[in-house]
């Protein structure tokens, strides 16, 4: 007996399409909560000390002092600036941030660059991965708050002195030889930022009629600074660090 085979026609595969992740994709894993509350266009306020960051924005937060600071000149520059300008001016409109503890000024920057990025998409395509994003984060908050293109130089224990003429002249000593560092600034505003950042910590703020200040920092440091007109090449910056030795 003949047997009539059937061929049955069998469905062809779906061909596997690869799906390429999106270049901000990073920004799914650095906390959820900025996307449900979406920034109004008055600065926000400062959070209370008991409002905690999410525990998904920690893992895109700085880690470690030792982390590499984000300067002119780096790819992810641009960004760092662009952010850092606009939290530093929201930041310091407020009263009295002189008192408030910098702890809770570093989350509430932090909190405040994811928020932008959520906003911004484009920036946000330029940063690829966490660790890239714990850079910006680091360096933003250095720039918000703290010394900058100096940071670096003011934790070397080896520096004795650093002065700076301008944006783009920084001479430092170390063992009793003066050297040229490549620690620039972007311009004489970045410069002014962060001369306020060193004033803020020592309760001061410059004023436009006076544009000579002597400041001692918390370490101990003696810090000149000098503005122009007073100042012809920009304004310039005298840190004689305070000794580590007893």
């Amino acid at each position: 007996m003949l047997l009539k085979h059937r061929i049955v026609s069998l469905p062809q595969a779906k061909e596997h399409v690869k799906v390429e992740p999106e270049e901000d994709s990073w920004l799914n894993d650095a906390g959820s909560s900025s996307q449900s509350q979406p920034s109004t266009e008055s600065s926000p306020e400062v959070p209370p000390p008991q409002q905690q960051i999410d525990a998904a924005m920690e893992q895109a937060s700085p880690v470690s002092q030792s982390q590499t600071y984000i300067g002119p000149g780096h790819p992810l520059w641009p960004i760092v600036l662009r952010l850092s300008e606009r939290i530093w001016q929201e930041l310091y409109q407020k009263p009295g941030i002189s008192s408030t503890p910098e702890a809770l000024l570093a989350s509430f920057v932090q909190k405040r660059v994811i928020d932008l990025l959520h906003e911004e998409h484009k920036l946000a395509q330029q940063v690829h991965d966490i660790a890239e994003a714990k850079l910006v984060l680091y360096s933003i908050v250095n720039e918000v708050l703290d010394y900058g293109p100096l940071e670096e130089v003011m934790k070397d224990e080896s520096v004795s002195e650093i002065m700076v003429v301008g944006p783009h002249l920084t001479y430092i000593e170390r063992h009793g030889i003066i050297e040229d560092v490549p620690c620039n600034f972007e311009d004489d505003q970045h410069m002014q930022r962060i001369i306020e950042n060193m004033l803020r910590r020592a309760g001061r703020r410059m004023k436009s009629d006076w544009p000579i200040v002597d400041v001692r920092l918390s370490d101990g440091s003696l810090v000149n600074i000098v503005m122009p007109p007073s100042a012809v090449n920009g304004p310039t910056i005298t840190i004689r660090k305070a000794s580590k030795k007893p």
